[in-house]
């Protein structure tokens, strides 16, 4: 038996939407099936959402202010004003700056861009850099990806005369920021029709109005933004992500070539995944462990010597950030143990001083994948006053919103419902934990601790194959709210089982039906190779694939969660090794047949529970050993009423020479009783190795007919002489008890030793 990693839960299928999709679209019926299981209102939408490349942006005019703010930014220019685009340190406020400079130096813009240090400003608007840059000349600031939540900073820099323009998608609170023009899609009272855009996408809105075209780079750097900051892809959002991805391929940008030639990964094979993985992390390393502004220098730069030198610096930064990360995750995992063990906190709340807050976030996104549980980490600085930190959190915890109940004790936050960032004092930071901990025991139950996992579909290993895994490609590029099918497959045999990869962490399945085959790849798994049986019927969740090798092209599973409902029979008959494969600690029953053996046992395995099979009492235990043949059928079956267990390891070691003889037959036995007319007072020990040579039999057979013989007394036995009884009685073979058990014995050797694993389990089953 093996019990999910996570909650498995399907979506609901909406049959009437299959229909149509299937009467009005020509895709194969696996994609129909994924497709009437997604958000998804009508068949137009459906045509629209697989055919996004060929539609058109909205107009950007469609913002209430983008009128304001675009005439604003072409006075400036007009003017020969100074103009500053205040950015961000990730990767979506890096490509938003980048976006906006390239498109006002397109219009002969005097244009510069400003990113505040995560450690010394942290994020958003600060009253220093616009004193800064009122020193400097700058008459208009335009924000990107941050600026909503700036109310005392934007009135600041409306005192010292400079108008300020926001670009912004994050969380809007009741009061907003006094500026010049707010492009924000959630901006209460706005028209736009698509309100989840990215920063990035807000700036390519401006940049598109400012300029009355778009600039396929400006599309790329929207699309790193966008994909980056995991905002749902829909909409507007999918046709960034993939045009974006498509211009990516043929980019001209010097700066991005670099990088994906630094993450090895070749051009004509981009994907979101390049961008999730490969360029959004090194773009986000440099901001995360020191000032931003040698990412947006990338992006900009044209002169190669210097490209490879920042690219040099960047790897570098990123190659420290993920030492950094484990680092801190394993001190964070101590701190969390205790905090789970000691009080069981629903929320962890977790704090320490000197951890970098530039990647505290990416720890506490670690933290939730291993306890499942919403994860707040915070740095506090050197002097100990100050946490900042980051959040993320699980489905049922709207992070933003209870962070807003705590609002009197946080300096600063902001963010969304799974992801926020927060500032609070150090001295706080106990009833923070406190509070957010008794939010939780209202809003969560035991089962919201257990991860979910969402199913597309179900599948039968038959409706699996390579046309319609390549037709998935469609609803591709997958990200948030778009996320790649996930199917299940129910109760299919295991045909073969390995761990694979250098140290063994990878798991290979082969499963079938009966008449279908299916290779399955479970990266991470490999430590259930030695759990899981030949011939056990195993359900599982995964994404399809296809696996070209060796000039064979065949579908396959990527293994997200495995499942085995039944307890498992694990076969190590004539194993001499099984000592070696047994699970040897304390979920472990194993049973002998002797005092002897128990004894001889205990000292080879100190942690296992060792028994006797008369000592058998209502036990339950993960793993059961049967280590002697038994003697009687019914001696299985007391194990099995008596014993509740998961997987059953079976031996049978047997000392009984005897037992694995051939039983006479009838005919041997007339023959023996012919014989023993013909020559009477024969003695068994003195002659019985002649017969028995002569006949092909052992002597134990020799001396176990004359045992029937004499329990059915048609002999007598004096100091060895075996004597016919003259007028015996008439008796069946079956009526002597030696006999009998022998037949019993006989037939328990067939059925345990000889029998397949697949036999011998499915007559333990009856």
């Amino acid at each position: 038996m093996i019990r999910s990693r996570t909650r498995w839960k399907s979506k609901e299928f909406n049959e009437d939407l299959y229909l149509a999709i299937k009467n009005n679209i020509k895709i194969n019926d696996l994609l129909a099936k994924v497709l009437a299981t997604r958000d998804f209102s009508s068949v137009e939408a459906i045509h629209k959402f697989i055919y996004e490349k060929n539609s058109s942006y909205h107009d950007p005019f469609l913002f209430k202010q983008m009128e304001k703010a675009v005439s604003r930014i072409k006075d400036s220019i007009n003017n020969g004003e100074k103009i500053r685009i205040y950015g961000d340190y990730d990767a979506d406020g890096v490509t938003s700056t980048t976006i906006l400079i390239k498109a006002m130096l397109e219009l002969g813009a005097d244009v510069d861009y400003y990113i505040p240090n995560r450690f010394t400003e942290g994020y958003g608007p600060n009253k220093e850099a616009f004193k800064k840059a009122h020193e400097e000349g700058i008459n208009l600031i335009v924000t990107v990806d941050n600026g909503i939540s700036g109310i005392e900073e934007i009135d600041f820099a409306n005192s010292l005369g400079i108008d300020v323009i926001i670009t912004d998608h994050h969380e809007v609170k009741s009061v907003v920021p006094n500026a010049y023009a707010i492009i924000h899609p959630n901006l209460q009272g706005e028209t736009y029709p698509f309100k989840e855009l990215a920063g990035a996408g807000v700036a390519l809105k401006l940049a598109h109005a400012l300029c009355g075209y778009l600039n396929d780079e400006w599309v790329v750097l929207s699309a790193i933004g966008t994909i980056a900051d995991l905002v749902p892809l829909k909409g507007e959002n999918r046709i960034i992500a993939i045009n974006g991805i498509k211009y990516l391929k043929q980019t001209s940008n010097l700066g991005l070539r670099a990088i994906l030639k630094k993450a090895n990964i070749p051009l004509e094979s981009v994907s979101e995944e390049s961008i999730g993985f490969g360029i959004s992390p090194r773009i986000n390393a440099v901001g995360r462990l020191g000032d931003a502004q040698p990412a947006v220098k990338l992006l900009l730069e044209q002169e190669e010597y210097i490209i490879d030198e920042l690219v040099t610096f960047i790897e570098a930064k990123n190659r420290e950030r993920q030492k950094l990360v484990l680092s801190i995750f394993e001190e964070a995992v101590i701190e969390a143990e205790k905090q789970i063990e000691s009080c069981n906190s629903k929320v962890l709340v977790i704090a320490k001083e000197n951890w970098n807050v530039g990647v505290i976030g990416i720890v506490a996104s670690k933290l939730v994948d291993k306890y499942y549980r919403p994860t707040i980490v915070l740095g506090i600085n050197e002097d100990g006053s100050i946490a900042k930190g980051s959040g993320r959190s699980i489905v049922g915890f709207d992070l933003f919103k209870n962070l807003s109940k705590c609002e009197d004790i946080l300096s600063h936050y902001g963010g969304h419902p799974m992801a926020a960032g927060m500032t609070l004092n150090s001295c706080d930071v106990e009833e923070f934990r406190y509070r957010l901990n008794k939010m939780a025991e209202d809003q969560l139950c035991e089962e919201d601790f257990k991860p979910i996992t969402l199913i597309d579909v179900e599948l039968e290993l038959s409706e699996i194959n390579t046309n319609s895994i390549s037709e998935m490609a469609l609803l591709a590029p997958f990200g948030m709210t778009n996320s790649k099918p996930k199917f299940q497959i129910k109760n299919v045999k295991v045909s073969s089982v390995k761990a694979i990869g250098a140290d063994g962490s990878h798991l290979k399945l082969t499963v079938n039906d009966g008449t279908n085959s299916l290779d399955c790849i479970g990266f991470g798994f490999g430590k259930l190779a030695e759990n899981i049986s030949l011939n056990s019927s195993i359900s599982l969740v995964g994404e399809l694939g296809i696996n070209e090798w060796n000039n064979s092209i065949k579908p396959q599973v990527f293994i997200c969660d495995i499942c085995i409902n039944e307890w498992q029979l694990f076969d190590f008959r004539n194993n001499s090794h099984w000592k070696k494969k047994i699970p040897s600690n304390s979920n472990t029953l194993l049973i002998v047949e002797s005092e002897n053996k128990k004894s001889l046992l205990s000292k080879e395995f100190s942690e296992i529970n060792i028994r006797t099979i008369y000592e058998i009492e209502s036990y339950s235990t993960q793993n059961i050993v049967i280590v002697d043949l038994p003697n009687k059928t019914n001696a299985i079956e007391e194990i099995f009423s008596k014993v509740d267990f998961e997987n059953l390891y079976i031996i049978f070691e047997n000392n009984e020479d005897a037992f694995f003889e051939t039983l006479p037959t009838r005919d041997h036995f007339k023959w023996y009783y012919t014989f023993l007319k013909q020559n009477n007072n024969f003695i068994v020990e003195k002659h019985g190795h002649v017969i028995s040579k002569n006949m092909g039999w052992s002597t134990n057979t020799l001396k176990f007919m004359t045992r029937v013989f004499f329990e059915l007394e048609f002999v007598t036995i004096n100091d060895g002489n075996v004597l016919l009884v003259s007028s015996p009685p008439k008796k069946d073979l079956n009526e002597s008890t030696t006999y009998k058990t022998r037949l019993e014995k006989n037939d328990l050797e067939q059925k345990l030793l000889y029998s397949s694993s697949h036999e011998l389990k499915r007559w333990l089953l009856k």
